[in-house]
């Protein structure tokens, strides 16, 4: 991890979620030693870069049953586009069970933010204009909805809509298929199957397979 983050040239900041939050043993305070650009929000803490402020909300343990972001300050008069960075799930009005990690996605927009970066699920989702999930850069599970891509996001200046652009990263491609049997010579239709992977080095597929064979 500590060689990936050396190549980036341009300032990163690592927010601790729930597998890594923020605690004395915290396993993302470990690459704290990346370089000077990589900055680890162990804090709540404001960090600018020109004219860009992100404020992180990092979980402090696994699981917290308040907002995460629920401390964020409403904006003051500034000339600087205000990003919050927080990880969990947004929250839904009207929802009663109580769930960890839930955030108000639609109040920290209210406050003056002009984005908010989500992370904890792990496909790419639209929230609302100015609050998406990027999802993780490659998928983990067979079920998780469009992993694998990064989000670039250009915001002109304080208060304008940002540009947000899916970009694809993943490297694995991970699939589910279905076979039916009901002759011998069915079994060619698998081998061409395999046969046509384009990278089956990086391809996890998981097949069903249903009928007779002799």
């Amino acid at each position: 991890a500590r060689e990936a983050l050396a190549n980036f040239d341009v300032p990163v900041v690592l927010l601790p979620g729930n597998h890594d939050p923020a605690t004395a043993d915290s396993a993302i305070a470990r690459v704290a030693d990346a370089g000077p650009h990589v900055h680890i929000a162990l804090t709540a803490e404001p960090l600018r870069f020109g004219a860009l402020e992100i404020w992180p909300c990092p979980l402090r343990t696994r699981h917290q049953y308040d907002d995460p972001t629920g401390a964020l300050p409403a904006r003051e008069a500034s000339d600087t586009v205000r990003v919050a960075l927080a990880h969990g799930g947004v929250l839904e009005f009207g929802e009663t069970t109580e769930t960890p990690n839930r955030i108000d996605a639609a109040a920290v927009i209210a406050k003056g933010f002009d984005y908010l970066a989500l992370g904890d699920w792990h496909g790419v989702f639209r929230f609302s204009e100015r609050a998406w999930y990027s999802g993780a850069p490659e998928a983990t599970r067979f079920k998780e909805k469009r992993p694998g891509f990064v989000l670039i996001v250009e915001i002109d200046g304080p208060g304008a809509a940002p540009r947000v652009t899916e970009h694809a990263v993943a490297r694995s491609r991970w699939t589910q298929e279905t076979f039916e049997f009901t002759t011998d010579e069915d079994l060619a239709r698998l081998q061409a199957w395999f046969d046509d992977l384009e990278a089956p080095s990086r391809t996890l597929a998981e097949l069903n397979f249903e009928g007779v064979l002799s």
